[in-house]
């Protein structure tokens, strides 16, 4: 196993774990899913992650954003382009308010994103160790990050790591989404009076 900052060979793999970690959102659009993972490599900061390689295969990827800034690039043009205007229209809005509102975070602390192992390699460690390697590199002062409320096992894998809740924030649409609440926590030892603004998150 390997553990590096994602170079422009990995993008592909990385948005083929994504696309399989978070499919039960995708799903919604009735999108191929050559189609929606043509769309993550065009929406996404890709260089902004950190990737596990097996074999030089992306088996495991997180995106880390800082101050507030995510991941996703508000690029109207890309969704009229792939899947029409109006469809384009509806997916541009839904995907902002799940992947691009900005956060109220402190200039200098990363904000997990798109933590995500595929699922021949779930239950071995892996992510912890990736996780705790990320921490240990020092590259911001403190980490954030949002989790949804039933997602019981990346819970308890981001408590074992010194992460605690700082609050949740209610689902609007919470069948659709297939959780209840949206549970924000930090790392242990970040200080701040900023609260994070909601998101319609994972």
């Amino acid at each position: 196993m390997e553990f590096r900052d994602a170079k422009p060979q990995d993008y592909e793999g990385i948005v083929h774990c994504i696309y399989h970690g978070f499919e039960h959102h995708f799903k919604h659009f009735n999108t191929s899913e050559t189609s929606i993972k043509k769309l993550l490599l065009n929406i996404l900061r890709l260089n902004q992650f950190k990737v596990v390689l097996d074999n030089g295969q992306v088996i495991a990827c997180c995106g880390i954003g800082e101050g507030g800034i995510r991941l996703y690039k508000k690029d109207k043009s890309i969704f009229r382009q792939e899947f029409g205007f109006i469809k384009g229209i509806i997916m541009g809005i839904t995907l902002y308010q799940i992947l691009g509102k900005p956060y109220k975070v402190d200039p200098n602390c990363g904000y997990f994103e798109f933590v995500t192992i595929l699922n021949s390699y779930r239950g071995r460690g892996i992510m912890k160790q990736f996780l705790n390697w990320i921490m240990e590199k020092k590259e911001h002062p403190c980490f954030m990050l949002d989790v949804a409320n039933n997602n019981i096992v990346a819970i308890e894998l981001y408590k074992s790591l010194g992460f605690v809740e700082t609050h949740r924030v209610k689902e609007k649409f919470s069948k659709q989404a297939g959780f209840e609440y949206t549970i924000f926590m930090k790392s242990k030892g970040y200080i701040s009076s900023n609260s994070i603004t909601p998101s319609l998150s994972k």
